[in-house]
């Protein structure tokens, strides 16, 4: 048996968890970050051939600590229409969100329990890992600073909580996993009447031993190596005994019980007849048994002082476990954390290429949008100009009126058609193409107070939580 007891620093740490970043996620972060930018990159890429543009080059880098990943395209790109360029501009933002719908899609799916249960995942015949649910779970990670990692290792098969064995969830009442009757029993669902067909037993004691123990430990405030146990069949105050004998079975010399009980064991009377000594059944109080199974060895029972949510949130389990000496048990996990920082990444990076700052798509798909909906006419320059005279001559001459340009282009087959003509309007400039410089800087500062804001309410948050 081993002894585990709460801890203050735990239960700090979950409550920032959701926040913070562990720094043994920092290089899977990374990983997913470089994954997001190929992808982007790659959705520029194969847009450009589509569009005709040729790819000057690729490559990966570092931006300071951060992997990155380029495209650069040839000068053809900025001859383009600005429909094409917008299509260009747009694809590595498009192809993020794609991923995006794609892993939601997986998850709304339940690709999760079809790669532990299915016959290509991990926990089948064909996979890397086998279940365990015939035995328990299994410990996939356990918090460092955890009291319970001097006691609990990775591997370890937990196969009951107090007297409830994980392997035999399909026989309650309302049959469950292994996986969600360690869930239930923890975080205490059964006082809810989810799990009405738990074994809840005590153990038998000397009610005259019992009575003359010390009490001092059934207080909050005066801590001990005693635990306080206590009638089942009345309030009456608790009494401090040493765990280990009592938990232990009643055939082993060092043993204190007499067996198990569910509210009564032996009275005066029954005593007196069968020659037993008077005995009262008591329950552990802030107790919770772990039973656990190492490297097939015999089961061994670790004992946790404090609440048992705190098992839940430091001891992270699975219910399939390596096929293999050579597979890693946090595989699985790796997998689905990749998975999950992929998600979040790649629709950051959608939303951010969007904004339209300069070095992002978004200044780029701006420009062709403005040049679609706002281009400038070319420029009236005077010229020569040639019309025809008597005869069939033509003069040529230069203008120096500001009048539309007229070039008259007469067909090889006939002078007498009607003519083609080609009037360029400098008057006619649009809107947007004369304020196209001040709607880029608005539209550029708008999102750089869009992203500081942001970062500032984020920043807050973190400082409210800390």
């Amino acid at each position: 048996m081993g002894l585990g007891g709460p801890d203050g620093r735990n239960r700090t740490r979950s409550a920032t968890n959701w926040i913070t970043v562990p720094l043994s996620h920092i290089p899977i972060l990374l990983g997913a970050l470089l994954v997001n930018q190929i992808i982007h990159e790659a959705g520029h890429a194969f847009t450009a051939v589509i569009e005709g543009v040729p790819i000057h080059s690729v490559g990966l880098g570092f931006f300071v600590c951060f992997p990155m990943a380029f495209v650069a395209l040839s000068s053809a790109f900025d001859r383009l229409a600005p429909v094409p360029r917008m299509r260009i501009a747009a694809a590595g933002a498009y192809h993020n969100l794609v991923l995006w719908v794609v892993i939601g899609m997986l998850g709304w799916l339940g690709i999760s329990e079809f790669m532990s249960q299915g016959w290509t995942g991990w926990g089948t015949p064909l996979g890397l890992y086998r279940p365990v649910d015939d035995l328990g779970v299994v410990i996939r990670s356990i918090e460092q600073d955890s009291d319970l990692s001097y006691h609990l290792f990775p591997g370890d098969i937990i196969t009951r909580i107090e007297d409830t064995v994980l392997a035999q969830a399909h026989l309650l009442t309302q049959r469950r996993t292994p996986l969600r009757l360690w869930h239930d029993l923890l975080l205490h669902h059964h006082h809810n009447v989810t799990i009405d067909d738990l074994p809840d037993m005590g153990w038998c004691v000397d009610k005259q031993w019992y009575q003359g123990q010390p009490t001092s430990c059934c207080a909050p405030s005066n801590p001990s190596s005693l635990v306080c146990f206590a009638p089942t069949a009345s309030n009456a105050t608790g009494r401090c005994l040493d765990a280990f004998k009592v938990f232990e079975p009643p055939e082993t010399p060092m043993a204190i019980s007499h067996g198990r009980c569910a509210r009564q064991c032996i009275t005066a009377d029954a005593a007196t007849a069968e020659d037993e000594p008077d005995q009262v059944c008591v329950r552990a109080k802030g107790i919770t048994r772990i039973g656990i199974v190492r490297n097939g060895q015999d089961e061994k029972t670790v004992l946790w002082s404090g609440p048992s949510e705190e098992i839940w949130e430091q001891v992270q389990v699975t219910d399939i476990a390596p096929r293999y000496w050579f597979v890693p048990l946090g595989l699985p996990e790796l997998v689905s954390l990749f998975v999950s920082y992929t998600s979040t990444i790649t629709l950051s990076l959608f939303f951010l290429n969007l904004l339209p700052i300069r070095a992002l798509d978004g200044a780029q798909l701006l420009r062709a949008f403005l040049d679609t909906y706002g281009s400038q006419p070319i420029p009236f320059s005077p010229g020569p100009s040639i019309e025809e005279g008597p005869n069939g001559h033509q003069a040529a001459y230069e203008s120096s009126t500001c009048r539309p340009r007229v070039l008259r282009r007469h067909t090889p087959s006939s002078r007498s058609q009607a003519s083609i003509l080609h009037i360029q309007d400098p008057a006619g400039t649009s809107w947007i193409a004369k304020n196209r410089a001040v709607i880029e800087r608005v539209a550029e500062g708008a999102a750089i107070g869009l992203v500081l804001v942001t970062a500032a309410g984020n920043a807050w948050i973190l400082f409210r939580s800390a």
